[in-house]
């Protein structure tokens, strides 16, 4: 079964059952989908609906700061659950270590000594770690191996 045939099984499942938030966040998550097809006139890889539920993700978190940062701490809930949702249609994250090796290893293949050489080693690392890993965990990381 591919993520979106997942995605809308679960939708589908969730109206059934009248969970009202998970619905709401699946047809988030798919009307997220159904644009970004309709604007490449194309079905989406699974690479690049992994990239739209990463997406989601992160506006979902830049939303939870702002929500604590003006005391709206319901709103910051709602949003954590919305994560808590679709973050199972990402893939396994790699553990810490793994990552720093991954990191380690783009930064001996592109020759990187310098914070000018962080967008190569970022380029390379993110074909890797795509969905993997958390990009601003993957980017701090960088940033402390090119000190």
């Amino acid at each position: 079964m591919t993520l979106l045939e997942q995605i809308e099984k679960d939708l589908i499942q969730a109206i059934k059952d009248g969970n009202e938030e998970t619905r709401d966040v699946l047809r988030f998550l798919k009307s997220s989908i159904q644009k970004r097809e309709k604007d490449l006139q194309k079905s989406l890889t699974e690479e690049e609906l992994v990239n739209i539920i990463a997406k989601d993700i992160k506006m979902r978190k830049e939303s939870i700061d702002q929500f604590i940062s003006g005391s709206r701490h319901d709103l910051a809930d709602a949003e954590q659950k919305g994560i808590a949702i679709i973050e199972k249609y990402l893939p396994a994250q790699l553990p810490l270590e793994e990552v720093k090796q991954v990191i380690a290893d783009a930064v001996k293949e592109v020759k990187a000594k310098t914070m000018a050489d962080m967008g190569k080693v970022m380029a390379k690392v993110m074909t890797k770690l795509q969905g993997k890993a958390d990009g601003s965990v993957i980017s701090q990381i960088v940033k402390d191996h090119l000190k």
